[in-house]
């Protein structure tokens, strides 16, 4: 497991861009919505998914940086709510997000 380092350029330096405007349109506070990435050891070898389910972070982050669209990821996984995704791009503007 490694520290996850946004990149400058590239797909990830996209996804940060994005990731700025879906983050600004906050409607819960950082704590509640860093709550909703939760961990099992049990599920992806213990990687950080959203709210226990077999869906993982890095996915999310995978499929925004090759330009999925929220309402897409939404459609797709109907389990998710906007706040999950929220939560995804707050790892990933702070940086520190191991994923």
């Amino acid at each position: 497991m490694g520290i996850w380092e946004p990149a400058q350029t590239g797909p990830y330096a996209i996804l940060l861009k994005g990731c700025k405007k879906i983050v600004g349109r906050r409607v819960m506070n950082e704590q509640l919505l860093l709550k909703r990435i939760t961990s099992n050891p049990e599920i992806f070898g213990g990687k950080p998914i959203i709210r226990g389910m077999r869906i993982s972070v890095e996915l999310l982050l995978s499929l925004m940086a090759q330009g999925e669209s929220v309402e897409v990821l939404l459609e797709d996984y109907p389990d998710l709510i906007r706040e999950d995704i929220q939560a995804c791009c707050m790892i990933t503007q702070a940086g520190n997000g191991v994923l």
